[in-house]
């Protein structure tokens, strides 16, 4: 077989793989999974779609490397920030609770109590290792990877 007849035959089957990908993904409903630019670990989403974990890590990377999906890796020492405001629990008087009632007008809006932050990064893959209060309304919030 010639080169140019191997390199059509190969850009078929890519073709086919590639559409069957994503045919798989829309299956699964994982695009409903996924919020834009909030990232979540395959483990989480094979979780959320009752898929096996390293076939579905397969397919995103698949889908990756064609521009589909974008894989972003925290490595094991590194750390993820997030700079926002956390509830108090409690009855008190708090800033926090005043925009949480706003952010209750938008839809989808919600400021989080360090609890909502701790379930939200475990199912990311993250364990919530520290709440660091600022001068200002917001807190250094800091994960680490599971």
């Amino acid at each position: 077989m010639a080169q140019a007849e191997t390199e059509e035959l190969t850009r078929i089957i890519l073709g086919a793989a590639l559409s069957r990908a994503v045919c798989t993904i829309a299956e699964l409903g994982l695009a409903d999974q996924i919020e834009a630019g909030s990232p979540r670990s395959v483990a989480s989403l094979a979780r959320a779609t009752a898929t096996d974990e390293p076939s579905l890590y397969r397919i995103l990377r698949f889908l990756a490397s064609h521009g589909i999906f974008q894989e972003k890796v925290i490595p094991n020492n590194g750390r993820l920030l997030v700079i926002e405001s956390v509830v108090p629990t409690g009855d008190e008087p708090s800033l926090a609770k005043d925009f949480d009632m706003a952010m209750l007008t938008l839809p989808g809006g919600i400021e989080r109590t360090e609890a909502e932050y701790r379930f939200l990064f475990a199912q990311a893959g993250f364990q919530l290792s520290s709440v660091t209060p600022t001068p200002s309304t917001v807190s250094v919030i800091e994960g680490k990877p599971r």
